[in-house]
């Protein structure tokens, strides 16, 4: 059986951020708790495009998802 990890509202990681990007626009991730991990929301804060983010996975230390920008199939 595999190890409980109880997410709350509170989690250092919860919230909005900002990843800077010197030769391109921003990206903003949204995290929140979610039914089994956390919940992660992507966009591009200029223009409003909005990333698909697939395969989140949070063991405890680190967070990890794929992301896809449609506009340019960047992954």
């Amino acid at each position: 059986m595999g190890t409980v990890l109880r997410l709350y509202a509170d989690h250092p990681l919860v919230g909005s951020w900002v990843l800077p990007d010197e030769d391109r626009s921003a990206i903003q991730f949204d995290i929140s708790p979610g039914l089994r991990g956390f919940r992660v929301e992507a966009h591009d804060p200029e223009d409003g495009e909005r990333f698909i983010v697939t395969d989140v996975c949070w063991d405890g230390d680190a967070l990890c998802f794929n992301l896809l920008v449609p506009s340019n199939g960047h992954r």
